[in-house]
């Protein structure tokens, strides 16, 4: 049994968010890679939101102390226990590391998180803290700041948005519109995507040319753009494994902390 701190992996849940990714398997394959014994996956079509109320209600019914939130364009390495020896050490209750994204080719700071039973147990009690918003996770972490200890700190965790279906990147593309997340982008890169992702990211602008004003973060559908698409068949996760551990250290042998 492996142990951080005292503190076992057994008391430890990982939960991913889903909502059909191309990657919901491996995600969780990552997950047993790395040994962890309890998993949750909530992949159905319901908001951001309401996965994250039910994540809450799930988690609370464990006996489990930490929680690691991951989506399920999240690939978890090794990282993820140097997070979990931060959160532990220094007592955290939110504590947010860094992934390298695909559309960005870059480095940027959001989940996984990791979380104690307080943040479950204070959304489990007041639903209202977490409003059905852009950034509803960002804000329900303003709303418990006081109330919590948070952080953030510079360790790679995962890689994010890599081997998607082009109607996630259209999504996620779209919701970064609205949040005028643009600049986070860089063009040069994003002409460089493979065609079925620039035409998804094409049709993110033309949609949001047309509706400026999208207030929540819930996927829309376009599943029309993934016709060519063929998912992640089972006997290729294991070189697939492989193949994003090499892409991970490589971009982790370059990441400044």
């Amino acid at each position: 049994m492996i142990k951080m701190n005292n503190l076992d992996l057994d008391k430890i849940l990982v939960t991913s968010f889903c909502t059909n990714e191309r990657t919901s398997q491996f995600n969780e394959h990552c997950i047993k890679k790395l040994n962890f014994p309890n998993s949750l996956m909530i992949n159905n079509e319901k908001g951001f939101k309401e996965k994250y109320v039910d994540f809450a209600k799930k988690g609370l019914d464990t006996s489990c102390e930490y929680f690691i939130r991951i989506d399920g364009d999240h690939f978890i390495f090794d990282g993820i226990f140097d997070l979990l020896s931060v959160a532990i050490n220094e007592e955290y209750d939110w504590l947010t590391g860094v992934v390298h994204d695909y559309a960005m080719n870059n480095y940027r700071g959001g989940t996984p998180q990791i979380l104690t039973r307080k943040v479950l147990e204070l959304l489990a009690n007041d639903n209202d803290l977490m409003p059905n918003h852009q950034k509803p996770e960002s804000e329900y972490s303003n709303n418990i700041r006081h109330l919590t200890k948070m952080g953030d700190v510079r360790i790679l965790t995962a890689l994010h948005e890599y081997e998607q279906y082009p109607s996630k990147i259209c999504n996620s593309f779209l919701n970064r519109l609205h949040r005028n997340h643009l600049g986070l982008y860089n063009a040069e890169h994003l002409n460089s995507l493979p065609d079925s992702y620039k035409k998804a990211i094409s049709y993110a602008f033309d949609v949001y040319g047309k509706n400026a004003n999208k207030v929540s973060m819930d996927f829309e559908d376009f599943s029309f753009l993934d016709k060519t698409f063929e998912p992640i068949f089972a006997e290729s996760i294991d070189d697939l494994y492989n193949h994003y551990q090499d892409v991970y250290n490589r971009v982790k042998s370059t990441f400044v902390r």
